[in-house]
């Protein structure tokens, strides 16, 4: 990620493999519609993490043409688990403060 590859940042952080990229990319693109959630469960750091690459997207439209902002959202709740109430961490307390100064 802190070299410019926010691509190859954002497929390790969803546990995607050169092997499975393509199965990654469909559960993407269909979400709920594929076991891949399930096989592939990400930590709160990983949803924190994942947030922030997609925060980094900005208003520029990818995945589903959800912008960067609406997708870093998204993760920020917990992803495919819709936290209501995500539980308190560092990491995401500190993103938040940073991203309400900066952008929507």
């Amino acid at each position: 990620l802190l070299r410019g590859n926010l691509e190859a940042s954002h497929e390790v952080v969803l546990g995607v493999t050169p092997v499975d990229i393509a199965q990654g990319e469909y559960a993407a693109m269909h979400p709920g519609q594929t076991s891949w959630a399930d096989n592939h469960p990400l930590s709160t750091a990983a949803d924190i993490i994942h947030a922030a690459i997609h925060r980094l997207e900005g208003a520029a439209y990818g995945e589903g043409n959800h912008t960067g902002y609406d997708n870093a959202k998204y993760w920020a709740m917990g992803g495919p688990k819709k936290l209501e109430n995500p539980a308190p961490h560092p990491a995401r307390e500190k993103l938040a403060c940073r991203a309400m100064e900066y952008a929507p």
